[in-house]
């Protein structure tokens, strides 16, 4: 391996044609007396493989970090014979066709490690005693863990106990801060877990074990969570210190560069930990993304704060957290939940208000009767209007789909008084959906696809101020099979928008919105679960039907072809559900162009001017949106993706869509 190192450094031909590219820039800025904007970031890569290489040299490729139990039993080892190793060892050669796991670790924190000052204030150091020649708290420290070789020694180590112990997370935290190592090696711990717990969903390599296609295991995000926890808790833990730095540096590098998927995660588990630890923080280092001006100068650190506040508030309260932050960040809160019981009119007001009425308290009707009293009061197809002057909702929101039939109406009208009746609580949901399901199945069949619009449509306006009761009603409406997974991604993805005016601007504003992306998510893994399951009961039935009898035989059989059936309908199903998705966001990204181009021929416009840096912004995060969620229905089953994405059309699409299209190609 020296070797190879050796001759790489020596190969001054190929630094001269690695330099080749730059050569004119070097020149020009050495011309002018400047410094070249880009650094040849390969030249520095020389240099830090050229330091690494002769570091751990000097060590023979030992790594300080790597744990060498049989120094216990080298009496014992020496009386042995040595072995042999009879066969050559040859490593394969990389081909094109070579395929290697994903990277785990995605972040590099470069956390500090503890300092080597007296902090007892004894007059000693970690080398030196103090006046009395005792030994000072600070040296009874280990030594801090320094060269990169022993940083991923000790990741590997992190992501070994992490996997061994995924069934006991105490067991995992307490394993995890009594690694025999002589390091002090919390500042990596911490990296590494972070990086785990953040790192995108990785498509299954060829390589790992079980093979195929699909996602490759691993534990929940909670599961991180809650070993940092436990880390956290141990007694003289100095796991809190790091994870505070960590923390810093991953809000200062929310930007276009983190993967939307690694955005999500991390929200999610700093509220979940703030949940954990009373909600204690330093509220004013976000003072700056609550800056009047922080929309179009830190869009995605002020996206952090308010989705990092939108679930503090479903784990609290809103009047809670209002107390907790200081008044310059209110403005970063989301709106105080509360339905918006009008938020549907017309003429299917006074059916659903009826309903209501009928379907809870103690004068409920049973199933049948329900059945009777809505073809009384539903006789014709019926209208929908939205509350243009509703605050909420804007004088410019989007026509609501038209109720074309009797079924339409009556389908729309029943669940709509479910929706209205669950208001206080989500036990209500359940229990009302419940008693009615069958009814509301029945209605569903029958209903058309703009029934299910209009619903999820009604939904959004009665929850305008509240993402977490969207979210869970759509998860909800998912597993009853009261709405197809199709209607929701046209319901939240709005791509068939006319994009001119108000309209458009309705659009962004609902996909700037965090509920958006976590019912497409629910969408998207809902119906990538289902299919993995049923591949598991394929194979499942597979082995019963090659173990079962003569007399068996035949229901084996019977049982497997079922199980297959189901899988081609699955997969059917998540194909048309992902095509309709990346669709979706290549004709958002291609609206997000014209826009773009639109406003820059009319740059002299006064007003375009005021608002461009804050629409440029808001342009920037759905960029970043939309390319994240491709990005991520694209790692998560690539055989269904690539299926999907094959049948795009983006001809004549803009350099957006092209650049998308592209790099879906690449992930598949």
């Amino acid at each position: 391996m020296e070797e190879q190192f050796a001759a790489l450094y020596a190969d001054e031909q190929l630094v001269a044609q690695l330099a080749a590219p730059i050569a004119p820039a070097l020149a020009a800025a050495a011309a002018s007396g400047g410094v070249p904007r880009v650094i040849p970031r390969f030249l520095l890569l020389r240099s830090a493989l050229r330091e690494l290489a002769a570091e751990n040299a000097e060590r023979c490729w030992l790594p300080s970090a790597t744990l060498k139990p049989y120094l216990r039993f080298s009496l014992e080892l020496a009386q042995l014979e040595p072995f042999k190793i009879t066969a050559e060892i040859s490593i394969p050669a990389h081909t094109k066709l070579s395929r290697y796991s994903p990277p785990a670790f995605v972040f590099n924190l470069e956390l500090a490690d503890d300092e080597d000052d007296d902090d007892d204030d004894d007059g000693g150091g970690r080398d030196v005693g103090d006046r009395n020649g005792e030994v000072s708290a600070k040296q009874r420290r280990k030594a801090p863990l320094r060269a990169d070789a022993d940083r991923l020694v000790v990741y590997d180590y992190a992501a070994d106990v992490l996997e061994a112990f995924a069934s006991n997370h105490k067991k995992a935290g307490e394993r995890l801060m009594t690694l025999p190592l002589a390091l002090d090696i919390n500042a990596q711990l911490v990296e590494a877990v972070m990086s785990l717990m953040l790192s995108p969903c990785a498509v299954r390599s060829p390589l790992q074990a079980g093979g195929g296609e699909g996602v490759s295991a691993r534990p929940p995000l909670v599961y991180y969570g809650v070993v940092l926890l436990d880390m956290c808790r141990l007694k003289g833990s100095r796991i809190p210190l790091h994870l505070l730095g960590a923390t810093e540096q991953l809000y200062e590098l929310c930007s276009e560069q983190m993967d939307a998927e690694a955005f999500d995660r991390l929200v999610e588990w700093f509220s979940y930990h703030l949940n954990n630890f009373g909600f204690r923080w330093n509220w004013s280092d976000w003072q700056a993304a609550a800056a009047e001006d922080a929309a179009a100068r830190v869009p995605f650190q002020q996206l952090f704060c308010r989705s990092v506040l939108d679930r503090l508030v479903r784990y609290s309260s809103h009047t809670f957290m209002s107390a907790q932050l200081p008044s310059e960040l209110h403005a970063l809160l989301p709106p105080a939940p509360a339905p918006v019981l009008n938020a549907l009119s017309g003429s299917v007001a006074p059916a659903i208000e009826a309903l209501t009425q009928v379907i809870t308290g103690k004068g409920r009707l049973e199933c049948a009767q329900v059945r009777e009293r809505l073809a009384d009061l539903v006789q014709a197809p019926l209208s929908l209007a939205a509350q243009s002057d509703s605050a909420q909702f804007g004088a410019d929101e989007r026509q609501l789909p038209q109720l074309r039939s009797v079924e339409d109406s009556r389908f729309v009208a029943l669940l709509s008084a479910i929706l209205v009746a669950s208001v206080k609580t989500f036990s209500h949901f359940d229990i009302i959906s419940a008693r009615y399901v069958e009814l509301l199945r029945e209605l569903r069949v029958v209903a058309s696809h703009d029934a299910q619009l209009a619903i999820l449509s009604g939904l959004r306006r009665l929850w305008a101020s509240s993402s977490m009761h969207v979210t869970y009603f759509v998860g909800r409406l998912l597993t009853l099979d009261l709405v197809e997974p199709v209607a929701v991604l046209r319901a939240m993805l709005p791509a068939d928008a006319s994009h001119t005016g108000g309209t458009w601007d309705a659009a962004k504003a609902q996909l700037l919105k965090l509920e958006t992306w976590e019912c497409v998510r629910l969408v998207v893994d809902g119906g990538l679960g289902e299919l993995e399951s049923a591949k598991r009961a394929v194979t499942r039935a597979a082995v019963a039907a090659s173990y079962a009898t003569e007399g068996e035989a035949e229901f084996a059989a019977e049982k497997l072809n079922e199980s297959r059936k189901r899988v081609r309908e699955l997969n059917e199903l998540c194909e048309r559900t992902v095509r309709h998705a990346l669709t979706a966001m290549v004709a958002l990204c291609a609206a997000i162009e014209r826009e773009e181009i639109s406003e820059s021929n009319s740059a002299g416009i006064e007003d375009a001017q005021k608002n461009e840096r804050k629409r440029a912004a808001e342009r920037r995060v759905l960029r970043w949106r939309l390319r994240g969620m491709a990005r991520e229905i694209e790692r998560k089953n690539v055989e269904v993706a690539a299926a999907a994405q094959s049948q795009l059309d983006v001809e004549n699409a803009g350099s957006d869509v092209a650049a998308l299209r592209e790099e879906l190609a690449t992930i598949a």
